[in-house]
């Protein structure tokens, strides 16, 4: 599997102004060990950590992070198989990593999400094959609600912008390991 099969896409971020209290609660509330900070373009321009702001220890309730913030980060790529990313966590003691593609922050993969692909059952493994085709086609748009039933027949649901659409998606999702039939244009319930 890909980093981009199992990444978490909906990052909580900060910025270099970010309030130093308003990082700690996003820390402690979300649970997360560090954030990625990026800049108003949503490029990746370093990570806080609870390590870091621990020792960045301020009396001033309006400090900011900026500080705090490590420029050096360890980052994954869409791209990357699963083995790779998990490999240079476990080499670079990291429990996450920032995704990222053309500096762009696109994710973030943590050990755990390494850990779930092991017991994920095979419609959940065609299911993250055809959205990250489907991602990589449309530019990440999620214009395509998708279902894996049984057999691995897949479901796709959505609009198509005509005929040629239809035929190059139809064609790529039958190019996916464990795919028998791909139904387009259907209307997906669970």
């Amino acid at each position: 599997m890909k980093v981009r099969d199992l990444m978490t896409r909906e990052v909580v971020t900060a910025q270099r102004d970010t309030p130093v209290r308003e990082a700690i609660m996003l820390l402690t509330s979300k649970r997360f060990a560090a954030l990625p900070v990026v800049d108003r373009k949503g490029a990746l321009v370093g990570i806080v950590s609870e390590s870091d702001l621990l020792a960045f220890q301020t009396s001033n309730p309006k400090a900011v992070i900026s500080p705090a913030v490590v420029s050096e980060v360890e980052t994954a790529e869409p791209q990357w198989e699963a083995s790779t990313a998990a490999a240079v966590m476990l080499d670079r003691h990291v429990r996450s990593m920032p995704v990222v593609e053309s500096g762009i922050l696109v994710g973030v993969i943590a050990r755990s999400d390494v850990l779930r692909s092991l017991i994920i059952g095979d419609n959940e493994v065609i299911a993250a094959k055809v959205r990250a085709l489907l991602d990589d086609y449309s530019g990440s748009t999620r214009r395509w609600v998708i279902a894996v039933r049984s057999g691995g027949v897949v479901e796709v649901g959505g609009g198509f912008d005509d005929d040629t659409e239809r035929h190059v998606v139809h064609r790529l999702l039958s190019t996916i390991d464990g795919v028998t039939k791909v139904n387009l244009d259907t209307r997906i319930s669970d």
